[in-house]
C-alpha cells in the first residue's frame, strides 16, 4: 500500500482477527459490550485498508487483503449473531460479501444472510475445533450437514477435513514379527501426492484393530505425516466388530468355564444321584457309586447326605426282624458307609499333595 504503513495494517488485521476468534460464539453467551469492542476494531481496520486499497496495483495482493478483511467481518458477524444483534451482523455479513472473492466463500456468506443462526453454528464449530474440542465441533457440524445450502456443504467439508497434529505425539510405527502398529491402505488421494491411510494394530502383519487415520505422503525412509484424518466408515465398523468379537470370545470362554467347572459338574451329578425318588435301591446305589468318583470335589454337606442315603438304601437289604443271622448283612451296610468316608479322605489328601 502506497499511502498506508503496511506493518500498521497487518497489526490491525491481526488484532481484529484475534479479538473475534477469542470469543466463543455461543448463542446467548456473548454480551453487546463485546460486540461493541469488535465494532471499534473493525472500524480501525476498515479505515486503514479502505484508504490504501485503491493504491494497490497488484491484483493478487489486493485480492488477498480483501479476502482477509472479508473473513474478519464474517467472524465478527457470527459473534454478533450470538449476542442477538442481528441488524449489525447482517451489515457485517454484507461487508464480508463486498470484499470476498472466493466463490465458495461468497455462497456461504449469501446463505449466512438468509440463515444467520445456522451460520453462527457453523462458525461455532470452527471455534471449537481451533480450541481442541473436536467432538463438540463435529456434533454441531453434523446438525447442519443434512441440508443442501452452502452452509450444509461447508459443514460436511469441515467434518471430513484433516486436522493438524497439534501437540499430539506422532503415531507409533513399529512391528515385531508382524505384531505391532503400522499404516495400512490408501484413500482420498490429493494432487500434492498425499493420501489418507489407516493406523492399525496388526497380528502377523494382518491389520486387526484400526486405531486412527492420518494424511501422509511417501518419503524415502517412510512417511511424511501431515495431519489427522477421520476413520473411514469401513474402519469404524471393523473396529467395533473386532472389539465385539473379542468381548464375545472372552464371554464365551467364561461361560464355558463356568458350565464345565469340574466342581460344579460333580456337585450337580451328586444332587442327581441323591434324588432316589422313583428309583430301586439297586439303581440308586449304582448312581451313588458312580458319583463317588469325584467325591473330593463335593462339599461336605452333600457327602453327609450321600452317607445317609447309602445307609438308608443299604439297610433295605437287612432282613427284619434283625436277628443273629442278619449280622453279615448289617456289616455290609457299615462297610459301604465307611468306604464312602475313606474315599473322600483319600481324595482330599491326594488333592492337597
Amino acid at each position: 500500500m502506497a499511502m498506508v504503513d503496511d506493518e500498521k495494517v497487518l497489526a490491525a488485521l491481526k488484532d481484529a482477527w484475534e479479538a473475534a476468534t477469542a470469543i466463543e460464539p455461543v448463542a446467548g453467551g456473548v454480551t453487546l459490550d463485546e460486540v461493541e469492542q469488535l465494532a471499534k476494531k473493525l472500524a480501525a481496520v476498515s479505515g486503514l485498508i479502505e484508504a490504501g486499497l485503491a493504491e494497490i496495483t497488484d491484483e493478487e495482493e489486493r485480492t488477498g487483503v480483501e479476502g482477509t478483511l472479508a473473513r474478519i467481518y464474517a467472524r465478527c458477524a457470527a459473534v454478533s449473531i450470538a449476542a442477538g444483534d442481528m441488524a449489525r451482523s447482517d451489515r457485517w455479513l454484507a461487508e464480508a460479501e463486498r470484499h470476498a472473492h472466493d466463490e465458495d466463500e461468497l455462497a456461504e456468506l449469501a446463505a449466512a444472510r438468509k440463515a444467520q443462526e445456522r451460520y453462527r453454528t457453523l462458525v461455532h464449530g470452527r471455534n471449537l475445533i481451533a480450541n481442541h474440542r473436536e467432538a463438540e465441533a463435529r456434533k454441531l457440524w453434523r446438525s447442519l450437514a443434512g441440508g443442501d445450502d452452502a452452509i450444509a456443504r461447508a459443514a460436511r467439508i469441515e467434518e471430513k477435513a484433516p486436522r493438524p497434529l497439534g501437540d499430539r505425539a506422532l503415531p507409533t510405527l513399529y512391528r515385531w514379527n508382524g505384531i505391532g502398529l503400522g499404516f495400512y491402505g490408501r484413500r482420498d488421494h490429493w494432487p500434492d501426492g498425499s493420501y489418507a491411510t489407516t493406523h492399525c494394530f496388526s497380528l502377523v502383519y494382518v491389520p486387526l484393530i484400526p486405531v486412527g487415520a492420518y494424511r501422509v505422503r511417501d518419503a524415502v525412509d517412510g512417511y511424511m505425516i501431515m495431519a489427522r484424518e477421520r476413520l473411514s466408515t469401513f474402519a469404524k465398523v471393523a473396529r467395533i466388530a473386532v472389539v465385539a468379537g473379542i468381548v464375545a470370545l472372552i464371554a464365551g470362554f467364561a461361560i464355558h468355564t463356568y458350565l464345565n467347572d469340574p466342581t460344579r459338574v460333580a456337585n450337580q451329578r451328586f444332587e442327581r444321584a441323591l434324588d432316589t425318588e422313583g428309583k430301586t435301591p439297586e439303581a440308586a446305589l449304582a448312581a451313588l457309586d458312580e458319583a463317588l468318583g469325584d467325591v473330593y470335589r463335593v462339599d461336605p454337606a452333600r457327602v453327609e447326605r450321600a452317607g445317609a442315603a447309602v445307609v438308608e438304601l443299604s439297610a433295605g437289604y437287612v432282613g427284619k426282624p434283625f436277628t443273629a443271622d442278619r449280622i453279615d448283612q448289617a456289616s455290609k451296610v457299615v462297610r459301604r458307609y465307611e468306604g464312602l468316608t475313606r474315599r473322600r479322605a483319600r481324595a482330599s489328601r491326594a488333592t492337597r499333595s
